[in-house]
């Protein structure tokens, strides 16, 4: 499992931690299919954006006073399967197609992060 915070650049140009309320809103955006909200995208981008990707959701990791709010990645349970009964999986092929998705997951965080003034006015 990797947690990671992200960062946002606000209205007023400071660039900022997004608290625990925000990346809910990321966690939600994260399932859905952004192509209606966002018309103008790459094919690349588009792939990313129809996707719906599932992640943990929101938490606050560190000690008191000095909290942090994150996200959370993990492997998936069929992904942890196919690696553990790799004999009959080509093992580099396994590699690669663990890669693809997260891959995918991290475009897809960009163009929310990138679209944030847009996305997080979203109900």
């Amino acid at each position: 499992m990797v947690s990671f915070a992200l960062t946002y650049v606000g209205g007023d140009g400071k660039r900022g931690y997004m608290n625990t309320a925000q990346l809910r809103k990321v966690y939600e955006l994260m399932a859905q299919d952004l192509r209606p909200l966002l018309p103008d995208l790459t094919i690349q981008q588009s792939v990313a954006a129809k996707t719906g990707c599932l992640i943990g959701q929101p938490v606050q990791i560190g000690t008191m006073g000095q909290l942090q709010s994150v996200l959370r990645v993990a492997i998936s349970a069929p992904e942890l399967f196919k690696t553990i009964s790799f004999e009959r999986l080509d093992p580099a092929a396994l590699v690669d197609g663990l890669l693809a998705d997260d891959e995918v997951v991290v475009q897809k965080l960009d163009l929310i992060v990138a679209n944030w003034d847009k996305l997080s006015k979203v109900k």
